[in-house]
């Protein structure tokens, strides 16, 4: 995948380029292992102190995290590790503080790491969560479940898929027997023909069992972006944007926007990405934000399209655009005239 990692131009990207405009031949950079975490930045350390206040049921009261965040030598594109995210937005509580601290280390800077600094603050968090549902003893799940949300607590507007957390808990307790113990036959499993000392480690082996919930702000929209929809007189459709598809199928659901806003079919739409020659802005590829950014100006793109077409077949049949009716191909009158999608282009 590519997830964030087209948010920054690298310095190997720019290696390869000299290096094919020095020699007119193609080049490929592979990083191992050890240049990967040389060069291409990676999640950086945190130091986190988390107080939790809850009431003897277990809604939380407080959350308090004072966190210490090492962001290497220097910034890459503005990346910052959000680690304080899931104190403010995983659980409902009225009383959220969070206090963080960005300090430089002789290290390589906090880069898109797939949900940056939210899987550090989740660790810390989650753990904490455990701690007070054995305080309380009330089951970790049970108390998560007391502490769901359904509003983004930070913007105080209601989440899109306000149940979605709670499914994850329930199937994950499901598949996982949670509520029985789990599976367990296997912890005392031994053969009978074997080695006295292996049975003996059987014996002092134990299962242990944990659980934790994580959320991440990815698939927010980041505007402005734009977008221009074309309609030719055989019928087809270009959408062209500054965005790009890196494997996603970005270029797939904008065309079935434009399509649906339309009312053509898919098959008719070319979709035209990745080229800024044209000058339309579009964000970058990061926190899962294109389609949620990209669709909706796409969407109004092809909308101002669609009505300019239902105008200009009303001038074109001498009618009012109320009564205009567009099929994909030709323009209808209920006195039964009719235009051809080239005549009123």
């Amino acid at each position: 995948g590519g997830f964030g990692a087209k948010q920054v131009v690298w310095k190997p990207t720019v290696l390869a380029a000299v290096l094919a405009t020095r020699t007119g031949r193609p080049v490929r950079l592979l990083l191992d292992r050890h240049g990967e975490a040389l060069a291409a930045g990676h999640r950086n350390a945190t130091r986190q102190t988390v107080r939790l206040g809850a009431d003897a049921d277990g809604r939380l009261v407080a959350i308090d995290a004072d966190l210490l965040v090492g962001a290497g030598a220097y910034t890459v594109g503005g990346e910052s590790s959000a680690v304080e995210g899931p104190y403010q937005y995983l659980y409902r509580c009225a009383n959220v503080r969070t206090a963080k601290a960005t300090v430089r280390t002789n290290h390589g800077p906090a880069v898109a790491f797939r949900a940056p600094g939210y899987v550090e603050g989740t660790f810390a968090l989650e753990s904490a969560i455990d701690e007070l549902a054995v305080a309380l003893a009330i089951d970790p799940i049970e108390l998560r479940r007391r502490n769901l949300t359904n509003v983004d607590q930070v913007d105080d507007k209601p989440l899109s898929s306000p149940d979605a957390l709670a499914t994850c808990l329930r199937r994950a307790a499901e598949t996982f027997g949670w509520d029985d113990g789990g599976d367990s036959d296997s912890d005392s499993d031994s053969d009978s023909d074997s080695d006295p000392g292996d049975n003996d480690a059987a014996a002092r082996r134990r299962r242990g069992r944990g659980f934790a919930a994580h959320d991440w702000v990815g698939g927010k929209s980041h505007p402005p972006a734009f977008a221009h929809v074309a309609l030719t007189p055989d019928g087809s459709v270009q959408v062209v944007t500054g965005t790009q598809d890196i494997g996603t199928g970005t270029r797939t659901v904008l065309a079935a926007v434009a399509a649906d806003a339309l009312g053509i079919d898919v098959e008719r739409i070319t979709v035209a990405l990745g080229d800024t020659a044209h000058g339309l802005h579009a964000p970058v590829s990061a926190g899962s934000s294109t389609v949620p950014t990209m669709a909706p100006a796409v969407h109004a793109a092809a909308v101002e399209a669609h009505d300019a077409l239902l105008d200009a077949a009303a001038e074109h049949l001498g009618v009012g655009v109320a009564d205009v009716k567009w099929n994909g191909t030709t323009f209808h009158h209920p006195d039964g005239t009719a235009a051809e999608l080239v005549d009123v282009l």
